[in-house]
């Protein structure tokens, strides 16, 4: 396979042309907005990467390839990001500006035409809509306000596309909701329509070798035929742990009674965070274990030897043992993912952690790759 070239629109840490490596292919371009870890990249792949905005490159100028990947921006489709759009309007735009990245992929593609191209993404870009539109706002008396002229109607029409919702100050808002993944399928017709037999699927990174429950959605185009990514037939008894990757003699340890931050006032205040610990340490008796912190789920803890959950780009993953506490280092992320644990080394944390958590475990690509290469 050494004379397959890959082109890598990557995420992260770099995972996929370190995944191609690994598979004995060449990546010839790879590009990414982000200077750190376009930095990180040139240590691991001398002399490919590019510091570029993907919506803003001339792709025509990408050197001939077999395959591309290209992993866009998660953010504005993942679940996780859902209760923060909700809370605040200001991050619901980032993330519709985030989602445009996309499109980038359609550019990149038709302006090449390679053999096959791989999408990876979080499974809810299959939902991928047009954002709520507000179209008309009432009064108490049921007179309408304002109309949202760009819809092309003079007033909100009856059916089930609308809801209604109640404001606080007694005002009534009419929304238009899209059809959840409207903006998807379009998305994909784009490449079926230049002649690519397409199969969208989710895959599970822990089939492929990688110590972590991470789901993907994997978007495979072809110009000769359909490629569908089977799996390794792995029960998940069999799937690798994170047993030899937490290190529970090493780093720097906080007393769970002591895990408080100061309030605003200066005032020490009780966290989260030392009921989910203090649950653990019950749970296991003061035995090594490992959970994770997630606003939108109550306290649980797991033994070290099993597969990691989603591993993500905030600091929320930790080690309980003996009434202390840590949080999960940088190599042991790394190696959650795939990585080598130096694989970051001299990176401030903040960013590694983002890195690592972005990043394609680098032994999924490498099976995707392969088998799309088979192809």
């Amino acid at each position: 396979m050494a004379d397959l070239r890959i082109v890598d629109l990557f995420a992260g840490a770099g995972g996929t042309s370190e995944g191609a490596k690994r598979a004995g292919m060449r990546v010839v371009w790879a590009g990414n907005h982000w200077p750190e870890a376009v930095k990180v990249h040139e240590r691991w792949h001398s002399g490919v990467a590019v510091c570029q905005d993907l919506q803003q490159f001339n792709w025509r100028a990408l050197p001939d390839h077999d395959i591309l990947w290209a992993s866009p921006a998660c953010q504005g489709h993942s679940e996780a990001g859902q209760p923060a759009r909700a809370r605040d309007a200001s991050l619901a735009a980032e993330h519709d500006q985030l989602r445009a990245t996309m499109w980038a992929v359609i550019a990149a593609v038709l302006a090449k035409m390679p053999r096959a191209f791989v999408v990876e993404n979080v499974r809810e870009v299959v939902e991928w809509s047009v954002p709520d539109v507000v179209v008309a706002t009432f009064d108490e008396r049921g007179q309408a306000q304002e109309h949202a002229l760009i819809l092309g109607a003079a007033a909100p029409q009856p059916g089930p596309t609308y809801v209604v919702c109640k404001r606080k100050s007694g005002r009534f808002d009419v929304v238009r909701r899209g059809e959840a993944g409207a903006v998807f399928r379009y998305w994909l017709n784009f490449f079926r329509m230049a002649g690519y037999h397409v199969t969208v699927q989710v895959v599970n990174a822990a089939r492929f070798g990688t110590p972590q429950n991470r789901r993907r959605l994997i978007v495979v185009g072809h110009l000769e035929r359909e490629v569908r990514i089977v799996e390794p037939d792995l029960r998940p008894e069999e799937f690798a742990t994170l047993d030899g990757i937490l290190d529970f003699a090493a780093g720097e340890w906080t007393p769970i009674s002591k895990i408080a931050k100061r309030n605003k006032k200066g005032a020490w205040v009780k966290l989260a965070a030392r009921a989910r610990a203090q649950h653990a340490h019950e749970v296991f008796g003061g035995a090594p274990c490992w959970g994770q912190h997630v606003s939108h789920v109550g306290a649980w803890a797991r033994s070290p030897s099993t597969p990691a959950n989603t591993l993500t780009t905030k600091n929320q993953h930790y080690l309980v043992r003996g009434g202390k506490y840590r949080l999960w280092s940088v190599p042991e992320s790394l190696q959650v993912q795939g990585f080598r644990p130096d694989y970051l080394d001299g990176v401030p944390r903040t960013a590694a952690l983002i890195m690592a958590g972005n990043a394609v475990p680098p032994d999924l690509a490498r099976g995707v790759l392969e088998q799309v290469a088979a192809a």
